[in-house]
């Protein structure tokens, strides 16, 4: 991958990650950094539950139920629970997110992490141009799944007990949107409908 390649797979998530710690009237920094970091250690679990695709058989499969499968449990579910189990892991340690505001900064921190590890894999394995198309498209897709998540686990901070089903709708609302935005990314039935996933 040439210079070029690196700086389309890291400067989308960077520029998402500026905008969104200007949210902040204080910024830790250290604890901003460590928000980052974490998004890079979810990859590593995620990467290893979406490899159960391989014990499905059939990798050229077209099978309804398997684009659905990989899509929506292994994709949008996958990722989406192991960002919430590290931002759960970062208010544990910090206590830094008391409101809606600072659990979207905090969330978006760490699905950046995420998807910055994760475009410059993909920067390894596939052509400079799908490294161009992921700029403009999945890297902001992770920003809006982590703003829903991060939106609901703010909310369910605000009050003197952790709210568990506003956390449950958050992971539930995030996931499937995630899900649906694969679901046209995956699927082979008509090319146009891939263009589904810019509505995302």
């Amino acid at each position: 991958m040439n210079i070029l390649g690196y700086i389309f797979a890291v400067l989308p998530s960077l520029l998402i990650i500026a905008v969104a710690i200007r949210n902040l009237k204080k910024r830790p920094w250290s604890w901003l950094a460590f928000a980052l970091a974490l998004g890079f250690i979810s990859v590593v679990p995620a990467l290893y539950f979406e490899r159960i695709e391989f014990l499905l058989g059939d990798q050229d499969s077209d099978a309804a139920w398997k684009l659905w499968f990989v899509a929506f449990i292994l994709v949008g579910f996958g990722e989406e629970f192991f960002k919430l189990l590290v931002l759960f892991a970062f208010q544990y340690f910090s206590g830094k997110i008391k409101n809606i505001r600072q659990g979207i900064v905090y969330s978006v921190l760490i699905a950046m992490g995420f998807a910055l590890i994760e475009n410059i894999i993909y920067a390894y394995i596939y052509p400079f141009s799908t490294i161009v198309v992921r700029s403009f498209t999945a890297v902001p897709a992770h920003a809006v799944f982590a703003i829903i998540l991060g939106y609901f686990f703010g909310m369910a901070q605000s009050g003197t007990k952790l709210n568990w089903p506003l956390i449950g709708r958050g992971l539930l609302f995030a996931s499937l949107l995630h899900g649906t935005y694969d679901w046209f990314i995956l699927q082979h039935y008509k090319e146009w409908l891939t263009s589904g996933a810019l509505l995302i």
